[in-house]
């Protein structure tokens, strides 16, 4: 599943931008997931007082919440990007907000002092702007600059007005789009040669390619555990593979033996 993100600062049409990149790759036929980052700290998933807020409070660390329309589901924590991730499938994945991710960045803006890159920023500044962005979003009915309202491009950085360009953003979008990469530890893995970040900011550039990453590529052994795969740096793959075929191969009728399959099923207390 490939993955963009949406950034901006609040009422920067971050939403809009969202919708319309959702509504045109479903309309396409692609199977489109997303995620809403949600920083009022007051919002909650649940309300106090609710059945399904009951079943939280009594114990229960997922709560299914069915009703005639929808189903919703109710987790006792907020998740990281990587849980949310297990919990999704499709074609493409529209995030807004998560600034943090290393991945492709769209950015929302409506003036030209958004444009400030992390190398500027000042102690009230995030300094949104960075080598992750791959577009500029303005939005003419929330904007009043008129140097930015003028604006094609920033340095080597489409700029896109919507609604006018939405179908160049959305080209754009699948075509910038890609597979999040593992983000683990730098001293577990790095066998690429780079850092997680390091690789997802090469990709962007076009240096590097999606599938040098070494964690999808370079290992034979694969571990699911209750039917989500189970990331294994390659160091590890290969002595977690060492060692099986190694017990395997002092069994009797084991010799021509071309795949090794295992499950452990773990039994209640």
């Amino acid at each position: 599943m490939k993955a963009i993100s949406i950034i901006g600062y609040h009422h920067s049409g971050k939403t809009t931008t969202a919708t319309a990149l959702i509504t045109m790759l479903s309309q396409l036929g692609y199977q489109v997931g997303s995620i809403k980052d949600i920083h009022n700290t007051a919002f909650r998933a649940d309300n106090e007082g609710t059945n399904s807020w009951r079943h939280r409070q009594a114990g229960s660390r997922r709560v299914f919440a069915r009703g005639t329309k929808d189903t919703a589901l109710f987790f006792d924590q907020s998740l990281s990007f990587a849980d949310m991730l297990a919990h999704l499938s499709g074609d493409f994945l529209i995030i807004e907000g998560m600034k943090d991710l290393s991945l492709p960045q769209i950015l929302c803006i409506t003036r030209q002092s958004d444009l400030r890159g992390a190398e500027e920023k000042s102690a009230d500044d995030e300094g949104l702007r960075s080598d992750l962005t791959v577009a500029i979003v303005v939005h003419p009915a929330l904007c009043q600059d008129d140097r930015v309202l003028q604006m094609r491009s920033c340095g080597d950085i489409p700029v896109f007005h919507l609604p006018r360009d939405t179908k160049a953003l959305l080209a754009l979008a699948v075509g910038k789009s890609v597979e999040p990469l593992p983000m683990v530890d730098p001293e577990c893995c790095c066998e690429c040669g780079l850092s997680c970040e390091d690789m997802m900011r090469a990709i962007i550039s076009g240096t590097r390619q999606r599938n040098e990453c070494r964690m999808d590529t370079s290992g034979s052994l694969g571990i699911k555990v209750n039917g989500k795969p189970l990331p294994i740096v390659p160091f590890i793959q290969r002595l977690f593979q060492d060692q099986i075929e190694a017990f395997i191969r002092n069994l009797k009728g084991t010799e021509q033996a071309d795949r090794i399959e295992i499950t452990i099923r773990r039994k209640d207390d």
